[in-house]
C-alpha cells in the first residue's frame, strides 16, 4: 500500500503544544503515523485520536503514534513537548 501523503515538521516550540497541519482531514478508514523524535518526552496526541504504538526514551525521545480514521478527525494534529525542545515529526 502506498502512502497518500506525507510531511516533515520540525519545530521547537512544543511546550505548549505545537500544531502540525497534515493538510486535510484524513478519509475512514486511512492510517496516520506519527514518528517523533525530541530532546525531551512527547505527550501522546490522544485529543487527536492516536494511540502510543512505541517509545524509546534514553537520552532522547523516539515515539511511533497512529491512529486509524473513522471519519470526523481534523487535519491538524498537536504535538506537546515537556518544554521547548528540539522535535521533529515525521507523518
Amino acid at each position: 500500500m502506498a502512502p497518500v501523503d506525507s510531511d516533515v515538521f520540525p519545530f521547537a516550540d512544543g511546550g505548549s503544544g505545537h500544531v502540525c497541519n497534515l493538510g486535510s482531514a484524513p478519509a475512514a478508514g486511512e492510517t496516520d503515523i506519527l514518528c517523533v523524535n525530541s530532546n525531551t518526552t512527547v505527550e501522546t496526541p490522544e485529543a487527536d485520536g492516536f494511540e502510543l504504538v512505541v517509545q524509546a526514551v534514553s537520552n532522547q525521545g523516539a515515539y511511533l503514534f497512529a491512529r486509524k480514521a473513522v471519519g470526523g478527525e481534523g487535519s491538524t494534529v498537536t504535538i506537546t513537548t515537556n518544554g521547548n525542545h528540539s522535535t521533529v515529526v515525521g507523518w
